[in-house]
């Protein structure tokens, strides 16, 4: 390929931190609003599935967008769509208006996710997605962190309007961003005339087992990880009787953590295996930090077993996308990571639920130590089987290029 575009990542990246934060401040904004206004859990429940599922559902018809379609196209014409979705939010306070307008934002979402992490391969290659998805977690875990304290103050002075202005703005600054880099995935198509077509990759997880199994690992963990961030709250504040200044430390310990594991996770080997080793010691870090978390007696405590899962947690992330931007055809990479964005949202689905349920029969600390745990074995069991796959396929790529050179200089 020509010079990595590392100024173009840069400017994805911003533009993907300033619609987080935008999205967490709208999204605070609205569940604090639908509380005052006396709504119970299951309409803040509502809120918050409304913009997981999206992702989900729409899986397998936003891949074929973003491999099909002009990316800067599809992102110039979807982030205005999404900005109108926040104004309009503005002239209601009708809790199911609310959540089909939030639900309609996250369907846009659902369509540039692939489409944005398909782009950076295409800006600086396949070796140096890690670098770039260390980047790109830098500027997410800064609006993550930014976004709900933002929202706190601004409700507080001005209601929801505000959040959902800069919500607004921050999609406005995504559409620039697509109108200004010059990368594309759009895809050549043959001329007319043309006596043979390029077939059509269909991309399915299965075929690559190797994947398959990281996967259902990388599930298992969100879930346990989503879990924890029902559960947290009531341990911090209820269990340890902390302030609610230190639940915010300790939540800010985790995002913390997880810049540190996203660029951990750019150096060393550079091959798959080597991803793998980095995706597997994630999960399991994650899993102890939630289960380290769940076993103190002290506040402050949870704070460094919470970066040691942030660390697990930025770890995973950013070997996670490299696995599927090295092991995914190019032509079906937008594909790809809309299967991991589903994998991923329907983990946090099932952990959201998983969760209301469990603390009503079990306290918040047994639903950490439960979880981390169960996550953590799962991990452990799975790890040796995907890891000897893994080198299986590695030992077999090495002795066909070995058999190709023998063949050309006997040839």
């Amino acid at each position: 390929m020509d010079q990595p575009r590392w100024n173009e990542v840069y400017l994805i990246a911003s533009a993907r931190g300033i619609s987080v934060c935008g999205d967490l401040l709208a999204a605070t904004a609205l569940a604090i609003v639908l509380q005052e206004q006396g709504a119970g859990g299951y309409t803040v429940a509502a809120l918050l599935l409304s913009a997981a599922l999206p992702p989900v559902l729409l899986a397998r018809l936003t891949g074929r967008i973003a491999d099909r379609l002009d990316s800067r196209r599809i992102i110039m014409a979807v982030a205005p769509v999404q900005a109108l979705c926040c104004l309009a939010m503005l002239t209601t306070s009708v809790p199911g208006i609310l959540i089909a307008l939030n639900a309609l934002l996250a369907c846009g979402v659902a369509v540039t996710q692939p489409v944005f992490a398909a782009l950076a391969p295409a800006m600086v290659g396949v070796d140096n997605v890690p670098r770039a998805s260390a980047i790109t977690q830098t500027f997410t875990s800064a609006g993550m962190f930014a976004g709900p304290v933002l929202a706190g103050v601004l409700v507080s002075i001005d209601g929801p309007r505000l959040p959902l202005v800069l919500d607004a703005t921050s999609f406005l600054a995504i559409a620039l961003v697509g109108l200004v880099i010059r990368t594309s995935r759009a895809r050549r198509q043959p001329a007319p005339s043309a006596p043979h077509s390029p077939p059509v990759v269909v991309y399915r997880v299965r075929d690559d087992r190797v994947l398959l199994v990281a996967l259902v690992m990388v599930a298992a963990v969100v879930a346990a990880a989503n879990l924890m961030d029902v559960a947290v709250v009531f341990f911090v504040r209820g269990t340890l009787h902390a302030s609610a200044s230190m639940y915010g430390i300790v939540m800010g310990s985790w995002m913390l953590g997880l810049v540190f594991g996203a660029w951990a996770a750019a150096r060393g080997r550079t091959d798959d295996h080597g991803y793998l080793i980095r995706l597997v010691t994630g999960l399991a870090l994650v899993s102890a930090g939630i289960l380290a978390g769940g076993t103190v007696s002290e506040a402050g405590w949870v704070i460094p077993a919470f970066v040691i899962g942030g660390i697990g947690n930025g770890m995973l992330g950013s070997a996670a996308g490299t696995l599927v931007a090295r092991r995914t055809p190019e032509e079906a990479r937008g594909m790809g990571f809309a299967t991991l964005g589903a994998v991923i949202n329907g983990a946090m689905v099932a952990g959201f639920l998983i969760a209301g349920g469990l603390l009503e029969v079990v306290s918040p600390r047994l639903v950490l130590i439960w979880s981390g745990a169960t996550a953590l074995a799962l991990v452990l069991a799975s790890a040796v089987p995907v890891l000897m796959m893994s080198r299986r396929q590695r030992h077999a790529a090495d002795d066909s290029l070995t058999l190709v050179g023998a063949a050309g200089r006997n040839g």
